[in-house]
């Protein structure tokens, strides 16, 4: 198993070993940050994000191949479902793309890594691990996120963020 791999336990008894052997051959040499394994009747995908560019490695029929996308090519994607029989739709310029059988690997972390959301996107929709559901303003989610660059820059202390943020509730007020 290949150093960069080794975090994803269970993986070469997914993929089978040819096929591992060739996915670790050709791996670039950045730190791999997301990996998805889909398989749909012969053929088995590896999806693989790093930093920089979107790997997709293909068996089919032990036929290997694999192709790299820049990563800021990725115009949309899309988390359907999770692992197992997980789904995922995504396009890199006309073309489109469709996993409708993963069985491995982490489908919506997968999405957030390759695209990001950033400290003004939030939106409270619960679509982030964590935030309140009922948050629903668009407008106090970008001063939730103001505050909390505020504090993390140490403009404002613990206790000034949680007086400011109205989503926290106060004793006694």
């Amino acid at each position: 198993m290949h150093a960069k791999l080794g975090k994803f336990h269970g993986l070469q008894k997914a993929l089978g070993s040819q096929f591992n052997q060739y996915l670790t051959t050709n791996l670039p040499k950045e730190r791999v940050r997301g990996l998805l394994v889909d398989k749909s009747g012969t053929k088995t995908s590896v999806l693989i994000i790093t930093k920089t560019e979107l790997l997709i490695f293909q068996d089919e029929n032990q036929t290997f191949s694999h192709r790299s996308y820049p990563r800021n090519m990725i115009e949309t994607m899309t988390f359907v479902s999770g692992v197992p029989n997980g789904a995922l739709k995504f396009q890199i310029r006309n073309q489109k793309f469709n996993y409708q059988n993963i069985v491995y690997g982490r489908v919506y972390d997968f999405t957030q890594s390759v695209l990001k959301r950033g400290l003004t996107g939030a939106k409270y929709d619960n679509t982030i691990r964590g935030e309140s559901n009922y948050l629903t303003n668009a407008d106090h989610g970008k001063e939730v996120d103001r505050l909390r660059v505020a504090m993390q820059n140490g403009k404002l202390s613990r206790y000034e963020y949680d007086d400011l943020n109205g989503s926290i509730s106060k004793a006694g007020k």
